[in-house]
């Protein structure tokens, strides 16, 4: 019998072994025939692990604090420029006075530049959605106001010339989001304008409604920039109303709790789901997934929401779900008022996990935060804002190249009128998850962050610092990474993989 025996030694993080250990044993027998005369043989072989931790650390870095004459209440999302920058919006909705909200330039480090000013004419006003970007680098948005009062869809240059690209009226309605089509041409949904619109805006200017929601389809409902419009992997679009489903009765005494919709680029609609409290109630993002599947929030709604009329229904924090694009529904994850409230904006990060921020309450705080949510539905609050710092994010956060997240807060900071901030997770240290033996040849799985590189390395005794590096570094795709070893001479060998900088 040869009885082989793996102990694993985490250390705390770094190469040097450290003081802080935790001692795990993995035994495996492997009955083997003895040839005669011959010793019964057992071999040692030890690995050493990173410590695995959730985040090493979540730091949150203010880069700029709105004070009313840059600008107040950022609501949505920043967007990143060809020259690298980022560019975003103020609405200036708290800020009282003469103030119609602005487009700011930030760099990464935090240098703020005020680009143009609202008037509150014919330019618009109050701009509450992000804006989007072309090749050229100009970018494009959504404001209020405009030559027919029904709000503007606008284009300004990185230096900050300005153009009115189209001005809305009551048949397309106030738009409140805006999504890149091809050709120059844009997408919207309108607001206000009966019970809302699908509508395209081409490169001249002149505004095409698709279509016109019915209620029980969609109902764009009053509130300005929750409409959700996404290009889908299969060129159709996909929304989300906040308002509208099958428990419609008019806007007024049973608007209901909100709709998915897919829509062709000609405008036929097929309403894909229909929220109805207790599975969520009135979406507030809406993502396609890596997997091709749909994921969004819900400001509210969950198991312990009371449905009533004049769209009253109460109960929830609001939720997480999954929806196919035939119409399967899963409720992913459920907030409970200690690990966020009223989630507001979703995205996919390159480590295949979903991060997004809320408005609400967050450990009882009425700050708002950030949370994390893994494929599988675990929910985990990575920051409460306390005011200081920002409070009450609308703003989808925005992935840098190097993993930090960009965003804005609504209100917060030094002025309580909003900030730019920066988010910084440290990566997750890899932990081995498997180990296994095939003839002479061993076998590593751990974990791993896509994108993010790890070494494999090995010595022969702890007490001496040197450790040798097995292959080549190896880049993660997915969840997990792998590399394997062929067992030699040595009578004991220790083995950890390192998360290159």
């Amino acid at each position: 019998m040869i009885q082989h025996s793996v102990q694993a030694t985490t250390l705390s993080q770094q190469r040097p072994p450290r003081t802080q250990r935790r001692e795990v044993r993995w035994n495996e027998t492997m009955e083997e025939p003895a040839p005669r005369g011959t010793l019964k043989l057992t071999s040692m072989l030890a690995i050493c692990l990173l410590a695995p931790c959730a985040h090493g650390a979540v730091t949150l870095t203010t880069l700029h604090s709105f004070s009313g004459p840059d600008g107040a209440n950022p609501e949505g999302a920043l967007v990143l420029g060809a020259d690298g920058n980022l560019y975003g919006t103020t609405s200036d909705i708290v800020s009282v006075g003469t103030n119609y909200g602005t487009v700011f330039r930030i760099t990464p480090d935090g240098t703020f530049t005020n680009l143009y000013r609202f008037s509150g004419r014919i330019d618009g006003a109050w701009p509450q959605s992000g804006l989007v970007s072309d090749s050229d680098g100009n970018l494009y948005g959504t404001a209020h106001r405009g030559a027919h009062t029904w709000g503007t869809i606008f284009k300004i240059s990185p230096s900050g010339s300005f153009t009115t690209l189209a001005a809305m009226d009551s048949l397309s309605g106030l738009p409140a989001c805006l999504l890149a089509g091809t050709g120059g041409d844009f997408y919207s949904i309108g607001t206000y304008g009966g019970l809302g619109s699908i509508f395209r805006v081409s490169s001249d200017g002149s505004v095409n409604v698709l279509e016109s929601f019915a209620g029980t389809n969609g109902f764009a409902g009053w509130q300005f920039n929750q409409s959700v419009l996404i290009r889908g992997n299969d060129g159709n679009l996909y929304g989300a109303t906040p308002f509208g489903g099958s428990g419609f009765v008019d806007e007024y005494t049973y608007p209901d709790y909100g709709t998915v919709f897919e829509v062709t680029p000609d405008g036929s609609i097929q309403t894909l789901f229909s929220f109805n409290g207790t599975n969520g109630a009135h979406p507030t993002a809406l993502i396609q997934g890596r997997d091709g599947n749909l994921y969004g929030t819900t400001g509210t709604g969950g198991p312990g929401f009371i449905d009533s009329s004049f769209g009253g229904g109460q109960g929830g924090h609001g939720t997480v779900f999954k929806l196919t694009t035939t119409g399967e529904f899963t409720t992913l994850a459920l907030f409970d008022g200690t690990n966020g409230d009223q989630p507001s904006s979703l995205m996919q990060a390159h480590d295949g996990n979903f991060y997004g921020t809320t408005y609400g309450v967050t450990a009882n705080v009425s700050t708002g935060g950030v949370f994390k949510v893994t494929a599988d539905g675990t929910l985990t609050s990575l920051l409460s804002f306390n005011g200081t710092n920002g409070a009450r994010s609308l703003s989808t956060l925005l992935e840098a190249t190097n993993g930090d997240f960009y965003s804005t807060t609504y209100v917060g900071g030094a002025s309580n009128l909003g900030t730019v901030f920066r988010l910084e997770l440290t990566p997750q240290a890899p932990l081995f998850q498997t180990v296994t033996r095939t003839g002479g040849a061993l076998t590593f799985i751990w974990s791993a962050v896509s994108g993010k590189s790890y070494q494999l390395q090995h010595t022969i005794d702890l007490i001496q610092t040197n450790w040798t590096d097995l292959g080549t570094p190896i880049t993660a795709t997915n969840a997990t990474a792998t590399a394997s070893d062929t067992i030699g001479p040595d009578r004991q060998r220790f083995y950890r993989v390192v998360l290159l900088p």
